[in-house]
């Protein structure tokens, strides 16, 4: 769909997530603009745009010459020519060209001739679509990993990572965030690694400490009265993999045992004097700071330069935007229908919970059947003031939609000077969750009511209009 790939002098984000102003010339890297949402036609997959930095970049619903630096969008609710992007100094600029329904850089409209600064993951929408602005490397390294969904550079190095570490006999240690797919990486190595034998998963959170070493290697017969033999998870996992999941809390007392596996491939099973020779690759997965239970002794130093053989860190879902909409898709195996809105808020959400906690949003959409429409504004009601404060949602099996009384729940940090003042939509978004009940957006967001009706009248709202009525109204 694009021009030509270029090199792109311009800011982005740092280390730390904050954004940094342009320092100079990245070697390298690209400004794209990804597609993840068309008003009309539902979610995208991601097409990315190249922008050449040398002339501004037009957006909007009508047809670019063949020689324009133009990206067409088929949104009625598109303008013609909508918006445009051009570059100044070291900074790129986003300006809105009178549009009719108006541009919004991550929630808040710009005014007509206005420009604003964009950097990496930012969220443009325009009319009803939405665009996730990225700057990366020109040649993106990727692999086929057809259960690994997504377009983003964040799960493109990750497919990356696992074809490199895939093929190799050595342990693979897979960190990252609670809920961000370990255990679907963990099924994406064994699967490329072309071993032979199942994958065996297990908890090891779960595993009681008296029953973890016949857990782990086996009963052999006679081993003490009663005893029922067994083979353990390391015979099942013979020729394959076992992943060892939260391996961060696998008992102390244990580590040894597994260290010797490790660096001999034999076990002894309980009870037995004579060791089982074994096949079986280890994929482990925390979420814990391993770093820290070193220093704390919990976890023993040699174990861990075993398992972290190969290590492959897993991105949270806040650094793959554009992969938001295509992994809810997926989830319903395609057959998801979002209003814009609702697009809008699952955008700038933060998703504490990473993948998992869209899981639940998507399937709480997905249940719903004929009645998507009001869980629609039901979760966006539960996401709108989740946006202000920055936590998680919880949506499964039933959101909670009313706002529950002051002493339930702590108070939200009320705004104070120097704070960003909301835009309009946020306020009109509460009165329409909250039925234009100001006590209760108070308790939800933190917002005094003196200073929300300060607002209102700032925006001409009337909050009387929104009484009684309901969240579609």
């Amino acid at each position: 769909m694009g021009p030509e790939l270029a090199e792109l002098e311009t800011s982005g984000p740092t280390g730390d997530g904050s954004r940094s102003e342009g320092r100079g010339r990245t070697a390298g890297e690209a400004l794209r603009l990804r597609v993840v949402y068309v008003g009309g036609r539902g979610i995208s997959d991601g097409a990315a745009q190249t922008w050449q930095p040398s002339r501004a970049l037009g957006l909007g619903r009508r047809r670019g010459e063949p020689d324009e630096s133009w990206l067409s969008i088929e949104d009625e609710r598109v303008s013609r020519e909508h918006a445009r992007l051009y570059r100044q100094g070291a900074e790129v600029l986003v300006e809105d060209l009178g549009s009719r329904n108006g541009s919004f850089l991550n929630g808040a409209r710009l005014a007509n001739g206005q420009a604003q600064a964009v950097v990496d993951g930012d969220v443009l929408r325009l009319g009803d679509s939405f665009l996730i602005v990225r700057r990366e490397p020109v040649a993106l390294a990727d692999a086929e990993i057809p259960t690994l969904i997504g377009v983003s550079q964040a799960a493109c190095r990750l497919r990356a990572a696992i074809a490199r570490v895939a093929g190799r006999e050595r342990s693979v240690l897979i960190t990252g965030e609670s809920g961000t797919g370990k255990d679907v990486t963990a099924q994406a190595i064994h699967s490329a690694s072309g071993r032979t034998g199942p994958l065996v998963a297990v908890n090891c959170a779960a595993i009681p400490a008296s029953l973890a070493e016949a857990t782990l290697f086996g009963v052999a017969r006679g081993a003490f009265t009663g005893a029922v033999p067994h083979v353990g998870l390391f015979g099942e996992a013979e020729g394959g993999t076992l992943f060892l999941d939260e391996v961060g809390d696998l008992p102390r007392e244990l580590q040894p045992k597994l260290l010797r596996v490790l660096e001999t491939g034999e076990v002894f099973a309980v009870g037995s004097q004579r060791p089982i020779r074994r096949s079986v690759r280890i994929v482990a997965a925390t979420n814990r700071d391993l770093s820290a239970a070193l220093h704390e002794g919990q976890f023993r130093e040699d174990l861990y330069a075993r398992l972290a053989a190969e290590t492959i860190s897993l991105p949270p879902l806040r650094e793959r935007r554009e992969d938001i909409l295509l992994l809810a898709a997926k989830y319903v195996g395609g057959a998801l229908v979002l209003s814009p809105k609702l697009v809008a808020a699952l955008l700038r959400y933060d998703f504490p919970r990473n993948i998992r906690e869209l899981g639940h949003v998507v399937r709480r959409l997905a249940d719903a059947g004929a009645d998507a429409v009001d869980v629609q504004e039901e979760v966006l009601q539960a996401l709108t003031p989740a946006l202000a404060r920055g936590v998680a949602v919880a949506l499964s099996p039933a959101p909670a939609v009313s706002t529950p009384p002051r002493s339930a729940a702590p108070r939200p940090r009320s705004w104070q000077h120097g704070d960003p003042i909301p835009e309009k939509d946020q306020l009109v978004a509460l009165l329409v969750a909250h039925r234009g009940n100001l006590t209760h957006i108070e308790a939800a967001s933190g917002y005094s009511r003196r200073q929300f009706r300060r607002w209102l009248d700032q925006y001409g709202i009337d909050p009387t209009t929104f009484r009684g009525r309901s969240a579609r109204a």
